[in-house]
């Protein structure tokens, strides 16, 4: 008989043992996967140890609990090397993630899933099997505009050596435009191609292929972090700065350069950045040498002039969305049979309905957010946050009054109106819900690009389609972002940045910019034409004045509750605690309601700590005062 111990693949609150002990009849290899009851439940565990009885005896009896037997073994073989042990454990303390929940992100689900003993199940490779190679630890950054040649030299000398390289990419778009690159330029090594949209089938084989000795390509979305490597000498992340990469999604919320450079240092390979636009982030990096300049490459004539529109001296007419002087520069463009881009924030037609006799505003019924008007098959108003319809009422559901109109503009409004004044011009939309998938998306595009005279109208979707911008090469294209305060004065630490990356990469292209605003005195303007190095300068000087990223750590706190007042009390709670614990180490921000207080039915309260660089103190007790229904984000891309 053996004492097994094992780490269950569930969230169990982390002021409790990640690590739970078990009954075996047979010996179980450190790795092994199996089924073990938690609760009243059957979970998916990882064995970590296997000691005989006989030694732990003493400890048994001391135990107040009783043991339970493993369920069943799925793999004998272990399904988790020591390098993927050790970076669970960093993405447990880093982001304040369960150990089980961390340790999941490693294994595909198609074998979370089985109840049988796999047989033919590969086994992964063990820490000594695991090559590593010697490397310049520091991160390499390059500043260009296209890297292409220098990943291809630099995977070439890794592969030369027998070693393997993981390119990491932010969306499925960029994926299948460096999958093509890649397949031209090394058209005998190996190349795998690993993403969430794969199939249960593909995923296990793909995770399978990837601990297969010998050197090869990985190429994948954010998910490839976690596959078995063995011999890894290279890491890439192509276009750092983009979101995608940034923490979102479900426990644990990880920061994939974070985790790549620690990923990194366990093998020993060389991590390599890239951009044409840094991140604040890697630019802060660059300057205090944490990462080494390789390349800055930057033509100043491939950008284009960004003239500032005021709204104030040349307003739109009365509920109409465009300047006079932005009409005439379209009307000139698509009159040479050239092609407009028009970038808008808002999806839909309208951001609220209201009824001008009593000020009703539409709002879902599970959130406390305006229902949006959009045009889909009918006139329907949409909640964004959870997916809820309705039909548009002929009168006002609080005074039964019939002044209900729809205010403000989203995409659909913006593209109603160039058909109205362009009708001769092929006008599309480029938005998540008019084009949910990549097929519809890239069957717009296809359009925008062959067809002249034409005007897209486009939300920040079309960030992620760069590099088919730059094979397409479109001629006599000017952009214009149609309501640029609507994008400045978002309450978020990070919206400057944002906005300017949005600039940059409609400058990338354009043969001119515009841009609408009632503000054209902000020394945001100002500084637009010059090089990005003094916006970034500017921008970290702000960033420290106000103790945010990259000068300190913010742990955002959220509880979300059925009740109201129960999620404001439980908030006010912990803040006492917080205040009597960490009031040295952190500061203590909140409580304060979600920007959207009420999303899917649950009301949101929030509490922010900002905390000094490398925080451990503060995380590792933090845990003690959360109870189960409390969620952490480390760094979150959205505050709100």
């Amino acid at each position: 008989m053996f004492i097994v111990e094992a780490i269950p693949l569930i969230k169990i609150p982390l002021d409790r043992a990640q690590i739970l002990s078990y009954f075996s009849k047979t010996p179980l290899k450190r790795g092994a996967l199996v089924r073990a009851p938690v609760a009243k439940s059957i979970i998916p565990a990882v064995v970590i140890n296997s000691l005989p009885l006989e030694t732990q005896k003493i400890q048994i009896r001391k135990g107040s609990f009783v043991l339970k037997p493993i369920y069943g073994v799925i793999s004998q073989n272990p399904v988790i090397c020591e390098n993927q042990f050790k970076l669970a454990k960093y993405l447990s303390q880093k982001y304040l993630a369960s150990l089980g929940i961390s340790l999941k992100l490693f294994l595909p689900e198609s074998l979370l899933k089985r109840k049988r003993k796999l047989k033919d199940v590969l086994e992964i490779s063990s820490l000594s099997e695991t090559k590593t190679f010697k490397n310049d630890q520091k991160p390499k950054f390059l500043w260009i505009e296209n890297p292409a040649p220098f990943y291809f030299e630099k995977i070439k000398a890794v592969m030369k050596r027998g070693a393997s390289c993981l390119f990491l990419v932010p969306n499925l778009e960029e994926l299948e435009y460096w999958q093509k690159k890649l397949k031209e330029n090394f058209i005998k090594e190996k190349i795998i191609v690993y993403h969430q949209n794969l199939k249960p089938k593909e995923k296990l084989s793909k995770w399978q292929e990837s601990n297969i000795s010998g050197p090869k390509i990985i190429l994948g979305t954010r998910s490839s972090l976690f596959l078995p490597f063995r011999e890894l000498g290279l890491i890439i992340i192509d276009k750092e700065q983009n979101p995608g990469f940034g923490p979102f999604g479900q426990s644990p919320c990880y920061d994939v350069k974070e985790v790549a450079s620690y990923l990194a240092s366990l093998y020993q390979a060389q991590l390599i950045l890239s951009s044409s636009n840094p991140s604040l982030e890697s630019y802060n990096s660059l300057k205090n040498g944490k990462y080494l300049l390789l390349k800055y490459h930057i033509p100043k004539k491939n950008l284009a002039k960004v003239k500032i529109l005021d709204l104030r001296k040349t307003p739109p007419e009365k509920n109409k969305i465009f300047a006079q002087e932005l009409k005439n520069e379209i009307s000139q463009i698509l009159n040479s049979q050239g092609k407009v881009l028009l970038f808008v924030n808002r999806k839909g037609f309208a951001r609220i309905v209201l009824c001008k006799e009593c000020g009703f505003v539409l709002k879902c019924d599970n959130c406390e957010a305006p229902m949006i008007y959009h045009i889909l098959k009918g006139l329907m108003l949409l909640c964004h946050h959870c997916g809820a319809k309705k039909i548009v009422p002929k009168n006002c559901p609080n005074c039964q009054g019939f002044a209900i109109e729809p205010l403000g503009f989203g995409t659909q409004k913006v593209a109603k109106e160039i058909q109205n004044l362009f009708p001769k011009a092929n006008v599309l939309e480029l938005d998540k819900n008019l084009t949910p998938n990549q097929i519809l998306q890239h069957k717009v595009l296809e359009i925008f690009f062959k067809k002249s005279p034409s005007v897209l109208v486009a939300t920040n979707l079309i960030l992620k389609f760069q590099n088919r911008f730059r094979v397409s090469k479109p001629k006599l294209l000017i952009s214009a972002v149609v309501s640029a305060d609507s994008l400045l004065f978002f309450p978020e630490y990070k919206t400057r940045e944002s906005f300017f990356q949005i600039v940059r990469f409609l400058q990338s292209f354009s043969s001119q910019v515009f841009l609408q605003t009632y503000n054209p005195e902000l020394d945001f303007f100002k500084i637009l034409p010059q090089n990005p190095k003094i916006f970034l300068d500017q921008e970290l000087k702000l960033r420290q004045e106000f103790d945010y990223p990259p000068f300190s750590e913010l742990i955002r706190l959220t509880f979300a509750h059925s009740s109201e007042s129960k999620a404001k009390n439980e908030a006010l709670k912990l803040q006492e605690k917080l205040k009597s614990n960490f009031q040295d180490q952190a500061e203590i921000l909140g409580p304060f309601p979600g920007f959207i207080p009420k999303i899917k039915g649950k009301y949101l309260w929030h509490l922010l700590l900002k905390c000094k660089l490398n925080c451990q103190e503060v995380k590792a007790k933090l845990p003690e005062y959360l109870s189960r229904n409390w969620q952490v984000d480390i760094n979150p891309e959205n505050l709100l």
